[in-house]
């Protein structure tokens, strides 16, 4: 027997994980990536919240997702990480962020913040 979960109480679940802390808005770009991946696949996702919060982090930006893991300041994160940008333009930086973790796991954008994969 399976439950069927709306969006909006897959977002609720998420959100009731007191470990995870997810935001709204986190959680609602979440569970929407993991309905379009269920679309693309063509199989049903097992909706667990503990798997979620292990394989998922939230972070206001890819800056922050750099020096959360790669230390601070962010100069330094970049070096460690083997970031070749233009610390001049934010631009260039968050977009050499984005693709380095792109390359290596999942990066899901919304308007305000970021959620990676925990392939790191």
């Amino acid at each position: 027997m399976k439950l069927q979960l709306s969006t909006s109480h897959a977002v609720d679940l998420l959100r009731q994980d007191e470990y995870a802390g997810w935001s709204y808005h986190g959680a609602t770009a979440l569970v929407e990536y993991l309905e379009n991946m269920e679309d693309e696949l063509g199989e049903e996702i097992n909706f667990n919240v503990v798997d979620f919060r292990c394989e998922f982090s939230e972070f206001h930006s890819v800056q922050d997702w750099l020096t959360s893991n790669f230390g601070r300041p962010l100069k330094d994160a970049l070096k460690f990480a083997d970031i070749d940008c233009d610390l001049s333009s934010d631009y260039d930086v968050d977009e050499s962020i984005s693709e380095f973790i792109r390359d290596r796991g999942t990066l899901i954008e919304y308007d305000v913040g970021v959620i990676v994969s925990s392939d790191f």
